[in-house]
């Protein structure tokens, strides 16, 4: 099935322009992002807004109670 009667090469030249243009834009942006990087000795995780990692839940749970229907 066709779109606006676009043949099948014009359709497949559109999608590799688009792809194409896709990749570049990300090159791009990796490349300005890659120059702005701030190297990692200069600024400590609480300037940066990191939250401290808990490997477990701060709060004590309660321990579970077993109810015999008394």
């Amino acid at each position: 099935m066709t779109t606006l009667v676009i043949s099948p090469r014009q359709r497949l030249l559109n999608r590799v322009g688009f792809y194409l243009g896709v990749l570049l834009l990300l090159w791009a942006m990796g490349r300005l992002d890659a120059s702005r990087t701030v190297p990692a000795a200069e600024w400590t995780d609480e300037e940066l807004g990191v939250a401290r990692a808990y490997i477990a839940s701060p709060v004590w749970p309660d321990p579970a109670t077993r109810s015999l229907g008394r």
